[in-house]
């Protein structure tokens, strides 16, 4: 799917009918999110609140660091395989530049690789390989819908609510508030979500 047809979709979400009050955004998810609010902003008349929790732009560095997470995952490789595939990958983003398409095809050949690989030593049915790969690259193809985008105009009428050490897309944010966790736990913290609760009720932080 292209930007596009994410973007049609989730505008043709039902909302009961009521108005739409806020767009929340998680990581690469803000790259969608201004462009959402402008679509809601001209159906309702008015613009909803912009919040953005962690706003990471997608680029070919962090499709590296996904793939690179992932890999390192696969217990079934060897050390030496594994840090063989994070090189290639490596090798593959830096040639493709800021072509996130090009990166991204290249990636998934290298995962597609390394399951096979994976499947063949845990004597897996081949049949199925293609349903496990189809949720990295329906992720993969995600990023490549968010490259489409640049959101960091769009942004500055957001908050940015952080993580422990911020987050590459935050400084583009009108105001960012940030919390003392880390990524994993910034939609569970319960400081996190008062503070969202009284953003949205008009209160400031």
């Amino acid at each position: 799917m292209s930007a596009e047809e994410y973007l049609d979709h989730w505008a043709e979400v039902p909302h009961g009918g009521g108005n739409i009050d806020a767009v929340l955004g998680y990581c690469v998810g803000c790259v969608f999110a201004p462009a959402l609010v402008e679509r809601i902003e001209q159906v309702q008349g008015h613009r909803p609140e912009l919040l953005l929790f962690d706003p990471e732009p997608a680029v070919v560095s962090s499709l590296y660091q996904d793939f690179r997470e992932t890999v390192e995952s696969v217990s079934i490789l060897s050390g030496a395989e594994r840090e063989q595939l994070v090189i290639e990958a490596g090798k593959a983003c830096l040639d493709a530049g800021d072509d996130f398409d090009a990166a991204a095809a290249q990636v998934i050949e290298l995962y597609e690789a390394a399951v096979s690989t994976a499947f063949a030593r845990l004597s897996l049915d081949p049949v199925l390989i293609g349903e496990f790969t189809q949720v990295f690259r329906s992720y993969v193809s995600y990023l490549s819908a968010a490259a489409e985008l640049s959101p960091e105009d769009g942004w500055q009428s957001g908050i940015a609510l952080t993580a422990r050490g911020s987050s590459p897309g935050a400084r583009h944010a009108r105001k960012e508030l940030s919390f003392p966790v880390g990524s994993a736990d910034l939609l569970r913290d319960r400081r996190v979500a008062e503070t969202v609760f009284d953003l949205l009720s008009g209160g400031e932080h």
